[in-house]
């Protein structure tokens, strides 16, 4: 499931970064198609404003010598602004062919302005300004005609490529809008899959659940994969716990009555003596199992923590001695005088902490201390409940797992006692911890809730 979850997510980033990558390559290229679509209507305009500024100044020579003529020095300024604006084209990059046209262009311009002059500054002679002023004048209209031709040419080619560009930019926006969408339902999609991969499953479990809780022991979780099938896989087999029971008790049965014959010796005897007792604990670790995949609904009630406490170290440790020690064990018991009775199943707790005692009592084989410590925090409404011990300890890295089931400290037992105890204490909506002793052993801390008796009724 993770190796999936991680190439979904790996592909959605991907698809996320080249759409990324292509709407950067789009919105930069038409931005430079319309830029350059901008500085060539500029140019077509420079070309409009010289048509305009020859047409004037054929205008200028066609009213010469009447009252309507503008003077010279205005007519001159025209023709060198003439210049100037062809000037200006020159700046543009052009193919080959429009160059071309462009200086054969400069060149009219050129001889334009030099006929003009010609006309502005011959005063003597009237036939030869007459003349001049013809000259000027036909040189005048062929430039017309010229700029009118490149104007017409351009605008041709311009329109067609501000059509195609505008179609291109609309194509793009329409890709872009498509991407964004798909984008969208991509993204939906995994996510539906993502989820489905994990509420399917996690359904499934669910069911096999209730069912088990429901007495359908035969029911069996199949088709999960990945870290689902290893958790349906550990569940079919806790599930299969109940279907050993029934034959194994059939064995153990048959195995007492065969023990029982008269004409065994002594060896078979004890043979099928031992087979009884390993077939005990196969039962053990079976009712373990169970437990766990199942524990039991607390029934509460009034409990008094001191009497479980006595009561459980009564059955777990059996003190012998009169100093209150049990096979080398000293037993401590530090309770406060007025410890309030709590809501509670007082066999589930009497269960809890026989497991800790026992767990106190394997840590500690050539004997040791057992402090048993139960106070009252009224502040917080709570009770704690501190076993420490003076036995071997637990690492650093056990102690990270201790309450995991199958872990133990013991060389013998089901590993199940913790984890159970565990489970137990969080059904009395309670915690219970673990540290190591600085000075060797460990220390267990249980708190629980404590209910106060005007308080109980409630529960």
């Amino acid at each position: 499931m993770k190796k999936k979850i991680i190439i979904g997510f790996t592909m959605l980033g991907i698809i996320f970064m080249l759409g990324g990558v292509y709407i950067v390559v789009a919105i930069e290229r038409g931005t430079s198609t319309l830029d350059k679509l901008i500085m060539l209507h500029q140019v077509e305009i420079l070309r409009e404003h010289l048509l305009i500024q020859v047409k004037r100044v054929e205008s200028d020579l066609s009213l010469r010598n009447t009252r309507h003529a503008r003077g010279a020095d205005v007519i001159m300024a025209d023709v060198r602004n003439m210049g100037v604006v062809a000037d200006q084209c020159f700046k543009c990059h052009h193919r080959g062919e429009v160059r071309e046209q462009l200086v054969a262009l400069k060149g009219s311009i050129d001889n334009y302005r030099a006929a003009v002059s010609r006309v502005l500054t011959i005063e003597a002679n009237s036939d030869r300004q007459q003349l001049e002023e013809d000259r000027a004048y036909e040189t005048g209209e062929e430039l017309i005609k010229r700029i009118s031709s490149m104007i017409a040419f351009t605008t041709m080619r311009l329109d067609e490529r501000t059509n195609s560009s505008l179609s291109q930019i609309s194509s793009a926006k329409s890709l872009l809008y498509a991407f964004m969408v798909s984008q969208v339902f991509i993204a939906i999609a995994l996510a539906y899959l993502f989820i489905r991969s994990v509420t399917k499953p996690a359904a499934s479990l669910l069911e096999a659940t209730r069912r088990l809780k429901g007495g359908d022991l035969d029911f069996r979780v199949e088709g999960l994969r990945d870290e689902f099938g290893e958790v349906a896989s550990s569940f079919n087999e806790m599930s299969r716990a109940h279907e050993i029971k029934n034959p194994l008790a059939g064995i153990k049965v048959s195995i007492e009555v065969l023990s029982e014959d008269s004409s065994l010796s002594e060896d078979d005897r004890s043979v099928m003596s031992g087979v009884i007792k390993e077939i005990r604990r196969i039962e053990v670790l079976i009712k373990g199992l169970l437990e766990f995949a199942r524990p039991s609904k607390p029934q509460f009630r009034f409990v008094n923590v001191a009497s479980v406490l006595d009561n459980a170290i009564k059955f777990s440790l059996k003190p012998r001695s009169s100093n209150g020690s049990a096979n080398g064990i000293k037993i401590v018991k530090e309770y406060d005088e007025s410890l309030p009775e709590i809501v509670a199943d007082p066999i589930q707790m009497q269960q809890v902490f026989m497991n800790l005692f026992l767990n106190a009592s394997a840590a500690m084989p050539d004997g040791g201390s057992l402090t048993v410590r139960a106070a009252s925090d009224y502040e917080n409404g709570t009770l704690e409940v501190v076993v420490s011990d003076t036995g071997k300890g637990i690492s650093e890295k056990d102690m990270v797992k201790i309450f995991e089931p199958f872990f133990t400290t013991r060389s013998k037992g089901t590993g199940l006692g913790l984890a159970v105890s565990k489970q137990l204490i969080e059904q009395h909506g309670g915690t219970i911890a673990a540290e190591t002793n600085a000075a060797g052993g460990a220390t267990f801390r249980v708190v629980l809730p404590a209910s106060q008796v005007e308080e109980v009724q409630t529960v």
